[in-house]
């Protein structure tokens, strides 16, 4: 249809990508509480993952073996992830919005630890496709 067949009363609008239909109906907010709003949708496990993210070495392990322990409790988490979860926590953490517990504790990884887990993140598709495979 022809922008001009629009009407005089047409009014944009604006298509949100993983967020909530509440988070989307902030908009009519305007500035910077609808951005904050609209941030990002939550996902299965988050308080875990949070909580994965937060943990602190203990004393009696290096900081290698500490991080490398934190690294797989959190792709274990991600491994429970539904494929859909998984992309959207991968896009979170891919595209960081202002406000995101896990996106903010997330950048404090190694750039290395980071590029692993993302990885793993999106091959969730690939890994639900080769476990109903072996279930057959």
């Amino acid at each position: 249809m022809p922008a001009d067949n629009l009407g005089m009363n047409a009014k944009p609008f604006r298509i949100y990508a993983a967020t909530s239909a509440s988070a989307a109906s902030t908009e009519q907010l305007g500035g910077d509480q609808a951005r904050s709003a609209a941030a990002f949708v939550r996902v299965a496990l988050e308080d875990a993952i949070v909580e994965a993210l937060d943990v602190v070495p203990s004393s009696r392990e290096t900081t290698r073996v500490a991080f490398q322990r934190k690294e797989h409790a959190i792709a274990m988490l991600f491994a429970k992830l539904t494929v859909s979860d998984a992309r959207i926590l991968h896009r979170r953490l891919t595209i960081p919005s202002d406000g995101d517990a896990i996106a903010s504790r997330f950048a404090l990884l190694i750039a290395e630890r980071r590029a692993r887990l993302i990885a793993f993140l999106a091959d969730a598709r690939r890994r639900e496709v080769v476990a109903m495979a072996r279930s057959h």
